[in-house]
């Protein structure tokens, strides 16, 4: 059995508690343990890095033109290769995953590539078309493969109709992914605050997300059914979320790194890069869900990833798309908020990898493992970005962290830059 010794490293392990000091460790194919006895096939210099779980995207996009298959294909690999073992993709792709024949067509057509890729979980859709106005086939979902229901970014199903389907999925146990805003009442494409005013942008007040987490938890308290907040972006609704965690009820949440790390100042010059959904919001915003996901409130960090098309950022403010790029750099954002928010960088591997498995249900991570160099510092340039959009708030900016390698089940794959520097 192949195994590789990485001494000096800061082990950031979801699963213990670890004081932060550097310890020697042993990863093989059945996992990782502090270092005992034993002769290993390779000794890694860790000093400085981060030992991190592989991780796991519960909100990303994926491509919905073209050539469907290659175009995923292209970007599970970017995925990889920015340190996601796995992705969980929202159904509003292309074919749109509202029936188990578009499931099964966008599995069998991906991962069969020369490249390594991201494992792909898929998220059905909760109503057909995602339109909002008639349930899918949960239980046909289910059977092929879906571990959860949702709309992605298409609108919230009235009242009864959600019900109705929080009661549809509570009976498969099946999770559902909400994204807890309601677009078709408070429609814009800004946070409406004096930034949106003063630029003339219609705007998507706070409110629009917590009328709609309260509804959900509502709902939840009714149905019983376990809900995941996809991506909170307001105050009100961190509270409303502690409140309904108190009560016990089956609800989790994560928040989107635009978010952590953007207010609606980013936005001041028109600058489409930033127009994102859910928007960019005030600074007292950003401080909550910093707090909820230092206590645990927020359980998941995502990249919202959406890979838009070349034109998509073209036009006035208002007819641009909203999404960015948030693979490329995502590692360096999660070095950022360790260094200048203080998150405690086991937090952080826990948010990208144990807590999004237990959302879907899936067995945490083992053999599968990044090193990260978070002093790397480099420029986000074209030739460097892997998903085949460039659209990112990153690209030009000067970043700091880097993955310097990744061991999977004991065996070493370091980057070439890295091996002199590591010893291998």
């Amino acid at each position: 059995m192949s195994l590789t010794r990485i001494t000096d490293v800061q082990w950031l392990d979801p699963h213990a508690e670890h004081s932060g000091k550097p310890v020697s460790v042993d990863i093989d194919a059945d996992g990782a343990r502090l270092s005992g006895s034993g002769e290993a096939a390779a000794n890694i210099d860790g000093r400085g890095l981060w030992l991190m779980p592989a991780m796991l995207d519960l909100a990303q996009h994926l491509p919905r033109a073209g050539n469907a298959a290659s175009a995923i294909s292209g970007e599970l690999h970017a995925a990889w290769r920015n340190g996601f073992q796995a992705v969980c993709a929202a159904p509003d792709t292309d074919p749109l995953v509202d029936n188990p024949a578009a499931m099964e067509w966008i599995m069998q057509h991906v991962g069969n590539g020369p490249q390594p890729q991201a494992r792909l979980h898929l998220i059905g859709a909760l109503t057909q078309g995602l339109a909002g106005n008639q349930l899918s086939n949960m239980a046909s979902l289910q059977q092929a493969g879906c571990h959860a229901l949702g709309q992605g970014d298409g609108p919230m199903p009235d009242i009864g109709l959600l019900r109705q389907a929080l009661r549809y999925a509570a009976d498969l146990d099946l999770c559902v992914h909400l994204n807890p805003h309601l677009n078709t009442t408070f429609p814009g494409c800004a946070h409406d605050g004096a930034v949106a005013s003063r630029l003339g942008l219609g705007g998507i007040p706070a409110v629009s997300e917590t009328l709609a987490v309260a509804m959900i938890i509502a709902l939840v308290e009714d149905t019983g059914c376990r809900v995941h907040l996809s991506r909170l972006s307001s105050a009100g609704g961190v509270e409303r979320l502690r409140q309904a965690q108190a009560a016990a009820l089956p609800i989790s949440a994560g928040v989107s790194i635009w978010n952590l790390l953007y207010t609606d100042q980013a936005i001041a010059d028109y600058d489409a890069r930033f127009h994102l959904n859910p928007p960019l919001r005030q600074e007292h915003d950003r401080q909550a869900l910093l707090a909820a996901l230092r206590d645990g409130t927020i359980s998941v960090l995502s990249s919202d990833h959406r890979p838009v098309g070349q034109d998509a950022k073209l036009g006035p403010f208002a007819d641009t798309q909203a999404g960015a790029n948030g693979i490329d750099g995502f590692i360096a954002a999660l070095v950022k908020l360790a260094r200048d928010e203080q998150i405690a960088p086991a937090t952080l591997a826990r948010c990208t990898s144990s807590a999004p498995c237990a959302v879907i249900g899936a067995p945490p991570n083992h053999g599968d493992w990044l090193l990260v160099d978070p002093q790397q510092s480099w420029t986000m340039q074209a030739h460097n970005v892997h998903s085949a959009s460039a659209h990112t708030p990153w690209l030009g900016q000067a970043m700091q962290g880097a993955i310097a390698g990744r061991i999977r089940h004991g065996r070493c794959e370091i980057d070439e830059g890295w091996r002199g520097r590591l010893g291998v």
